[in-house]
């Protein structure tokens, strides 16, 4: 993923870049974003783009929905916090289900 993307913060995380792009972009269009739309915008093998995906989808970032994502409101809320780049972050990510 390009550390000079414009769309996304200034950070040189690709994870972070492709969330803030993933945002921007369900936000303007109100529907999931795909794979290959992201795969296309930040010019990425569709694989590279998928695993990027589904690693922010197990952290609770991303969600499925019909044929694409959409970003939760952990997302969001990650994306507003003043965080240095570089700096850790740990998410403390609990389930709602029983087991």
């Amino acid at each position: 993923m390009s550390d000079n993307d414009p769309s996304g913060p200034e950070t040189g995380n690709p994870h972070v870049q492709v969330l803030s792009w993933v945002v921007d972009r369900y936000d303007r269009r109100d529907q999931p974003v795909s794979v290959a739309d992201a795969a296309t915008h930040f010019q990425q093998e569709r694989e590279t783009v998928q695993s990027c995906f589904e690693h922010l989808e197990s952290n609770y970032l991303l969600t499925t929905e019909g044929d694409g994502y959409r970003p939760t409101v952990t997302a969001r809320e990650l994306l507003e916090l003043d965080v240095e780049d570089g700096s850790p972050l740990i998410l403390d990510i609990t389930s709602d289900t029983a087991e």
